[in-house]
């Protein structure tokens, strides 16, 4: 599974807004059971010199993503990106356009509590639970009114993004911060840099130069040397700030309704697995060097569970090819291999074994370059051993090589695809294994094609990518994982998270059907990266997730 939500454990918002009387700020008012998250700035409300901010406040569960690096359900450190998600809520106020808003890390645990007035401010916390604008928590003030958090002159932690048209949702790549939160918790390669960081949870404003400009230091007591209304000490000096308001940008909050928009963490990596055993060709100096490499996979299956081999674990592999006809009639002398390495890679005999890894539970792999001349019989089987002349673990089934042909080729391939294995149904508690074969669209079957056990005419897709929609509404669930570049990203680019794996029986990905909201259908589409341009498949498949 290539993505992963860990959502809001606690969220409010916090303000020293003027109440309606444009006398009395709203400081101690709490948001914390509000189902929006409110982020604004107000110049010259009650006065030519007033200044109104509005700040959310949102803390996740690091802990849970700690724990899905320790089981490996997600990738080590530098293999996995995060981004914080916040969705955009329509409302019928003025809707700034143009801003910046910036997350940064707090530098003090706060309260959600339970408040819920957002107009009037009236859900005060005084000595109760809940964080406001002047106290993080029942008896602790913020050092700084409006929230303790890394600024540039302590540590320049930051992450931005600019809202052109305003109603746009926020996503931000957080990575570094979340592994510095779960290297403070001492997880399994957590720590980005060897750095650990508490996590307080984050705080999220407009940028410094688009909250309200305010000349003067903080006002202590009850100067209210603003138009006379009563200060109490929660305006901040900012005199990059803007004459300009920018009223007001809404997010959904975790006590939305909305299955999909509540605040998250969302997880994203590259789990496609590119076995090339049925995809395997001999080198040719006409081919890009990328495309004379061949990744072979071996799984090692226990009673039916992936396990890692005990003489191996999560360390180094070795795999030699040998040549023949068959497993009793091998000859190891046909062939010469490469340990590929970009740019480059040194050549040895066949009886050199090649570095390989550790995968995934239970997956190894190891990548060749073969070059070696090829007779109509041979074929190559791949032995997996403990080291370079040391145990041998297992031999693989016999691969058929090919040859590059440049003298064939479709430009313009039309694929028919079909779901064989996708069910009309499936639950919340599923993580299912869905699988998708192309084949060329005027494919006609004789008899002997539809007997045989595997189809062989079964096209593998080297980068397909899905999508998932509510059929309700089109609402898109998942949306095409393919990066912002108009070409795929390489291989193992976190940007490809929706990239589908392939093996010798076609294309397949994993999906956790936790990710859906239930009691609804959805569509699945599919888009491929075929000879330079993407060509989205005219087919719809559609199955309902249940509770």
């Amino acid at each position: 599974m290539a993505i992963k939500i860990y959502s809001a454990s606690t969220d409010t918002t916090i303000t020293n807004a003027y109440k309606p009387d444009l006398i009395t700020r709203g400081t101690g008012s709490n948001m914390g059971f509000a189902d929006v998250l409110e982020v604004f700035s107000i110049s010259g409300q009650a006065s030519a010199s007033s200044d109104e901010l509005s700040r959310s406040l949102l803390k996740f569960p690091v802990h849970e993503i700690s724990a899905s690096r320790a089981d490996l359900s997600i990738p080590k450190s530098g293999s996995v990106d995060f981004y914080l998600r916040l969705y955009n809520t329509p409302h019928t106020l003025t809707l700034p356009k143009n801003f910046t808003l910036e997350a940064r890390p707090l530098t003090r645990a706060f309260e959600e509590g339970t408040g819920m007035d957002m107009d009037d401010y009236r859900d005060e916390t005084y000595e109760l639970e809940g964080a406001n604008w002047m106290y993080a928590s029942s008896g602790t003030a913020w050092t700084v009114p409006g929230g303790d958090f890394l600024d540039d002159d302590h540590d320049n932690r930051a992450f931005y993004q600019t809202f052109e048209e305003g109603i746009e949702d926020l996503e931000i790549d957080i990575t570094e911060l979340v592994e510095e939160w779960m290297g403070e918790m001492g997880g399994t390669d957590g720590g980005h840099g060897g750095t650990a960081r508490t996590n307080y949870g984050l705080l999220l404003k407009l940028s410094g130069g688009h909250e309200a400009y305010f000349s003067s230091s903080v006002i202590t007591g009850n100067d209210g040397d603003i138009g006379g209304a009563p200060n109490n000490g929660s305006s901040l000096h900012n005199l990059t700030g803007s004459d300009d308001s920018f009223y007001t940008k809404k997010f959904f909050a975790r006590s939305s309704q909305y299955f999909f928009k509540t605040p998250r963490i969302e997880a994203r990596w590259d789990s496609s697995v590119r076995d090339d055993s049925a995809n395997f060709y001999v080198s040719s100096a006409l081919a890009p060097e990328l495309d004379n490499v061949n990744t072979i996979y071996l799984y090692n299956y226990v009673r039916g569970q992936l396990q890692n081999i005990p003489a191996i674990g999560d360390s180094t592999i070795y795999m030699a090819l040998h040549t023949g006809s068959s497993p009793s009639n091998m000859d190891p002398v046909a062939c010469e291999i490469k340990d590929h390495t970009p740019g480059g890679g040194t050549s040895a005999a066949f009886h050199t074994f090649v570095t390989g890894g550790w995968v995934d539970t239970g997956i190894y792999s190891a990548s060749v370059v073969v070059t070696s001349s090829l007779s109509s019989n041979n074929y190559y089987f791949p032995v997996w051993a403990t080291a370079d002349g040391g145990t041998e673990l297992f031999t693989g089934s016999a691969i058929t090589a090919q040859k590059f042909d440049t003298r064939q080729g479709n430009p313009n391939p039309v694929y028919a695809s079909a779901m064989p294995n996708l069910k009309r149904e499936y639950t919340r508690k599923e993580e299912a294994r869905l699988r998708l074969t192309a084949r060329d669209k005027d494919w006609c079957p004789t008899i002997y094609t539809v007997a045989k056990k595997e189809q062989q005419d079964i096209k593998i897709i080297e980068n397909a990518y899905y999508r998932i929609f509510r059929e309700v509404d089109g609402y898109e669930a998942i949306p095409y994982g393919t990066g912002s570049s108009t070409t795929p990203q390489a291989q193992d680019s976190t940007e490809s998270y929706t990239r589908l794996s392939f093996d010798v029986s076609g294309n397949y990905f994993d999906f956790d059907m936790s990710l859906l909201e239930p009691g609804y259908s959805y569509g699945l589409q599919y888009v491929y990266y075929v000879n330079g341009s993407w060509k989205e498949q005219p087919e719809t498949f559609k199955f309902r997730v249940e509770e």
